[in-house]
């Protein structure tokens, strides 16, 4: 009673009302407080049966799915997953694919498996998404693509010897949050000393449907190849860039044929000299998400609307400073921000 739980239901005990791993009864016995201030838990990744080696070291943690659309009992029903590559033990000299462990809340074991094979050919995972799409390449100058739209799904060959499809390398990839989309730095067969930023609209069905799309800077922009690129699942790529010396967001968005982009360049906020971007939310039109500088040198956690409408989200109270660190999807963001306490500017951490 003491805890809100149901005394004519025992089976609530074994619910998780704050989505922490622990069940109810858990917290119970280790005094924890079963609706919040939640406890947390260390899951081992594995066992990986069937496998000769697994690589850890590029691993993607996949979004929460929940089995049940009753928010009360979502924390019962949530199933966790981390994508990685890993090497079958039988035949001797499998080709390496990806791979999938996953682990429903209330289970004590979790399930592993493999992508289906694409062949005998050794692998190279290039990226993963957290909706579980995963692209890897084998052979060089030019290289050959598979992509897995997901866990279940055959591998598709993407990339060709012609035209803008031909990709001598491919590097700094990162996906969309579903998997819709593909950005990275290529080098053309034959000439590795040229590189250039594309996106790529991934296959819908099991041929290739899509070429890779130059990221053609807006006028008077300069991007380094080594650039970040950031992308949600409805065609909006978005980097920091030069313009007159000075950083500034630019934004992409493809088409729906996925065959060509337009841009355009985000303010500082009004005063500012500098402005840079970590991420955008995965929605139509996005928000991005940065830094800025305003007049007399600090800097504000600042939001862009696509218009180019650029937003200070201010600082914590007292504080004279701000910076966003990263962003969710669903567009929650945590930074720091100076505070004052007595008369000490402190940095704070934040979430908004």
């Amino acid at each position: 009673m003491a805890n809100g739980l149901d005394y004519n239901d025992a089976s609530d005990a074994a619910k998780d009302f704050d989505r922490d791993g622990y069940s109810n009864l858990q917290e119970f016995r280790l005094n924890t407080d079963p609706r919040g201030a939640p406890a947390y838990r260390i899951r081992e990744v594995g066992p990986f049966p069937g496998t000769s080696s697994v690589s850890l070291s590029s691993a993607v943690l996949g979004s929460g799915v929940s089995s049940n659309s009753l928010a009360a009992f979502a924390g019962d029903n949530i199933t966790e997953s981390v994508f990685f590559a890993a090497q079958p033990s039988s035949p001797a000299n499998s080709a390496n694919r990806p791979a999938t462990w996953s682990l429903l809340r209330t289970e004590a074991l979790g399930n592993f498996s493999l992508y289906p094979s694409h062949g005998t050919q050794y692998i190279q995972t290039l990226a993963q998404s957290p909706g579980g799409a995963s692209i890897a390449y084998y052979s060089y100058n030019p290289i050959t693509l598979v992509y897995w739209a997901s866990p279940a799904a055959s591998p598709v060959a993407l990339s060709g010897a012609a035209s803008a499809n031909n990709i001598g390398f491919l590097y700094n990839t990162k996906f969309s949050p579903s998997g819709n989309y593909l950005v990275g730095t290529r080098s053309l067969a034959g000439n590795t000393s040229t590189f250039e930023l594309i996106v790529w609209k991934m296959p819908t069905s099991g041929t290739q449907t899509s070429i890779p799309v130059k990221l053609t800077p807006p006028a008077g922009v300069t991007i380094s190849s080594m650039t970040a690129l950031y992308l949600n699942d409805y065609g909006y790529i978005a980097a920091t860039g030069t313009v007159g010396g000075q950083s500034r967001p630019i934004l992409w968005k493809i088409n729906d044929g996925g065959t060509a982009v337009t841009s355009n360049i985000m303010p500082a906020l009004p005063g500012g000299t500098w402005a840079g971007i970590i991420g955008l939310t995965n929605q139509a039109p996005p928000l991005i998400v940065g830094t800025s500088t305003i007049s007399g040198g600090q800097q504000r956690a600042t939001l862009w609307k696509t218009d180019g409408t650029a937003i200070n989200l201010g600082t914590l109270p007292g504080g004279n400073s701000s910076t966003i660190s990263i962003v969710a999807p669903g567009g929650v963001v945590a930074g720091s921000a100076t505070v004052l306490v007595g008369n000490v500017l402190k940095n704070q951490p934040f979430i908004a």
